[in-house]
């Protein structure tokens, strides 16, 4: 009966004071026992009371654990993303959709902008201080064209908080809600060494063409 009905509390109704297979049946759920001989409506309203609320209070301990089981394990799984993404040399970040605010990123952040996790989410992460003054205009654009389009990428630079400039690339995709963007997440990538290299492969260029000229 408790199988068929787990939400209803069950009283069982005995022919004498004491019955052999009474504490198997209390221990497969039943809420209470009636002596057949001694019921009226007393002991009967106070035994359903009672019932009722031993009950409750059982499925407000099963539900107390089991939301506290389920709060363990996504724990443990944001732990396990947040060591994955943290052991990525990517900037690996999400922004709401509506005011571009960051709300997401990873340690990576430290090497490429010099702050910490904590100090992008905080005002400096909504604002576009870090990027280079040459680019600002353009990765305005860029933005504005990944939330139309979905999804874009593009080269930039950004300002280190020691004063170094870094080269990076970020793609990102744009999930909406109601027709509306709600999250942008995307990565971006430090191309600094791979730029600075062509930089310095250029000059070099430069260098022997006017060696040959002169």
């Amino acid at each position: 009966l408790q199988e068929c009905f787990p939400d209803v509390p069950i009283i069982l109704l005995t022919t004498g004071p004491k019955i052999d297979t009474l504490p198997k049946l209390i221990a497969q759920g039943a809420q209470d026992y009636l002596v057949k001989e001694e019921l009226d409506n007393a002991a009967l309203n106070k035994a359903i009371w009672l019932a009722i609320n031993r009950k409750k209070q059982s499925f407000a301990n099963s539900g107390s654990q089991k939301n506290k089981e389920l709060a363990d394990i996504i724990k443990k799984q944001k732990q396990q993303l947040d060591d994955i993404l943290s052991s990525i040399t990517d900037v690996v970040w999400s922004r709401r959709g509506d005011d571009f605010s960051l709300v997401y990123i990873n340690n990576a952040c430290i090497g490429v902008y010099g702050y910490t996790p904590e100090e992008m989410m905080s005002e400096y992460g909504k604002t576009l201080d870090h990027i280079h003054p040459d680019d600002k205009e353009l990765l305005r654009q860029k933005i504005s064209n990944t939330i139309k389009n979905g999804s874009g990428g593009m080269e930039y630079r950004v300002i280190h908080k020691n004063g170094s400039v870094k080269y990076l690339y970020g793609h990102s995709t744009v999930k909406y809600k109601n027709g509306k963007p709600e999250v942008i997440n995307g990565v971006s990538i430090d191309i600094t060494d791979i730029r600075n290299a062509e930089i310095a492969l250029e000059e070099k260029i430069l260098d022997i063409e006017d060696v040959f000229e002169s």
